[in-house]
């Protein structure tokens, strides 16, 4: 059996532990889709309810897609909003809050123009980085105005500090019933609900330190054998 010589296993321990570190630091990713699969996905909505520039109409969008039953959908009146169609998807909401004005995150033409893109399969997506200390349980984009239509993502698992990834342009299908990917309409707004105080978070790289001081001690205690 060939034994590892002193430099070479010194070599091998400090490559391992630099792609661990370089691993842990790595920014966390997490890309959503405007459809009804979408694992994250709430629902959807149509008509003049995806106007931006309304955060109490995002929160009125939220409070009546969670109330829904999964994998139904219908016209609903919205207080003084309107009557609007809603699509939901198969998620189990029975446990999610209603949503909340307190801490929330509203988004719109200015904010958009400041966010970073990305194109993945063809389809240019818009970056939010959430806050290194804040998770947020909604997360409701609009597409432009009467013409496109919201969709609403439950977003509490995913962890402060996160890039989401979520469509640039969204377009309802031809029977208007679930909004698609890269056509034209362009997100006028987003909002950000129910931020969490105590949110999952990120590995911030300290257990790689830990980790680190601890494989260096071990090779202290390596190379003193070695010279026995």
């Amino acid at each position: 059996m060939k034994i590892l010589s002193k430099n070479a296993l010194v070599a091998a321990v400090a490559v391992a532990v630099c792609s661990l570190a370089l691993t842990s630091a790595r920014a966390v990713t997490t890309t959503l889709n405007v459809g009804l699969a979408d694992p994250y996905g709430i629902g959807q909505v149509f008509g003049s309810a995806s106007n931006g520039g309304q955060p109490a109409h995002d929160n009125a969008d939220i409070n009546q897609l969670i109330s829904m039953g999964a994998s139904t959908s219908g016209n609903a009146t919205i207080g003084s909003f309107g009557t609007y169609f809603y699509n939901r998807t198969t998620m189990n909401t029975s446990l999610l809050s209603p949503v909340s004005t307190t801490g929330e995150n509203y988004n719109d033409a200015t904010a958009l123009g400041l966010l970073g893109t990305t194109v993945i399969g063809g389809i240019t997506y818009l970056q939010i980085v959430l806050p290194s200390t804040l998770s947020y349980t909604y997360l409701i984009a609009k597409y432009d105005g009467p013409n496109g239509g919201g969709m609403l993502w439950d977003i509490a698992g995913i962890a402060a500090g996160t890039t989401i990834n979520i469509p640039k342009f969204a377009a309802p299908n031809s029977g208007g019933t679930n909004l698609v990917a890269g056509e034209s309409f362009l997100m006028t707004s987003f909002l950000l609900a129910n931020p969490s105080t105590n949110p999952p978070t990120i590995p911030d790289g300290g257990s790689t330190v830990f980790l680190l001081g601890a494989v260096l001690s071990g090779l202290g205690m390596m190379a003193r054998r070695f010279k026995k």
